[in-house]
């Protein structure tokens, strides 16, 4: 390899590295939602806003769960579904999701800000 591969793979490597900065800072930066809007199977059933802390109930034919909105973030902190994966996603940024299958059940971030990556459940 010559010097001016090296040189050019350098600006290259350098130019991708800015780039997936850029990238990871304008998507992750969206701004946040204003609300949460709860539906069961794709019927609106409450719409609750993210600037008034609450912890709210939210019981249908399928079950129950206990939605708690504090500091511009909504998160499940209660269901009596089988599982419990909804208790480990949050909502803050518009077009984030929480998803309960076994209740039938999406909550959903919206707003007038950008769609982002909200969280990411383990």
């Amino acid at each position: 390899m010559k010097k001016a591969d090296k040189m050019l793979l350098a600006v290259i490597t350098l130019s991708a590295v800015v780039l997936l900065i850029f990238g990871l800072i304008s998507t992750l930066g969206g701004t946040g939602a204003d609300h949460v809007i709860v539906y069961e199977n794709e019927r609106k059933l409450a719409e609750y806003s993210l600037a008034d802390d609450g912890v709210y109930e939210i019981e249908t034919e399928h079950g129950r769960n206990t939605l708690n909105i504090q500091n511009g973030t909504a998160s499940i902190t209660d269901s009596d579904c089988p599982g419990g994966d909804c208790m480990r996603m949050k909502i803050s940024r518009k077009g984030g999701s929480i998803i309960c299958l076994p209740h039938h059940l999406v909550i959903r971030g919206e707003g007038n800000g950008r769609e982002g990556i909200d969280a990411i459940a383990r």
